[in-house]
């Protein structure tokens, strides 16, 4: 995705009530990470190599996944705060089909239109999370698989990642971890394309 994710530029708001929770369909393979022991000393270089490590494992488990058995995402605007993870304004539902190696999303606004361009991106936040820290960055936490990567001074961008059963299930996006002026949540659906929200982007124009 080359636009930056900060862009409020929302398609409209229709509710799709096809998922309510980060549910996972089809995730036989899971991924070993490490136990990670909390303790206060976060700028321990062997703390944070232990979060690097194991989030590494898990997105690339998710790749690995979303590469050979596709990936249903759902696109969430503006939620209120991390309490209500996923209750935001969908602004677009995306699946990736393995097997012809295309992506094709849905638009609440636009709900006949079917477009190429913007394919599923919370496996490769994950990832991007990952290879993109640096040791002047603030140190990131893993805590019951949710790991919380802060920005320097200046990027303001706070950047939460949901795992379970070792595998990515959403990425959060938020400008502050206390009191967010916004928020973006990419939910992974199913990791695979038969399930109704897939058939509803792949099989219809609806």
């Amino acid at each position: 995705m080359t636009r930056r994710i900060f862009n409020k530029a929302v398609f409209g708001v229709i509710a799709i009530s096809l998922i309510s929770t980060l549910s996972l369909s089809g995730c036989s393979s899971k991924a070993t990470t490490a136990p990670i022991t909390e303790h206060k000393a976060l700028l321990d270089p062997e703390y944070i190599q232990k979060v690097l490590d194991n989030l590494k494992t898990i997105a690339q488990a998710s790749k690995e996944k979303q590469d050979t058995e596709g990936i249903t995402e759902t696109y969430y605007f503006d939620n209120p705060g991390p309490d209500s993870i996923g209750h935001g304004d969908i602004t677009w539902t995306t699946v990736y089909d393995p097997a012809s190696k295309t992506h094709l999303s849905r638009y609440p606004s636009n709900p006949t239109f079917r477009e190429a361009g913007t394919g599923p991106v919370a496996v490769g936040m994950a990832l991007g999370a990952v290879e993109g820290y640096k040791s002047s960055d603030p140190a990131p936490t893993e805590k019951g698989g949710v790991f919380t990567f802060e920005a320097p001074v200046g990027i303001d961008q706070v950047t939460i990642i949901y795992t379970k059963d070792g595998l990515v299930t959403g990425v959060l996006i938020e400008d502050s971890l206390t009191a967010p002026s916004f928020t973006n949540f990419y939910e992974v659906n199913f990791y695979n394309i038969t399930n109704p929200i897939a058939d509803q982007i792949l099989k219809t124009k609806e």
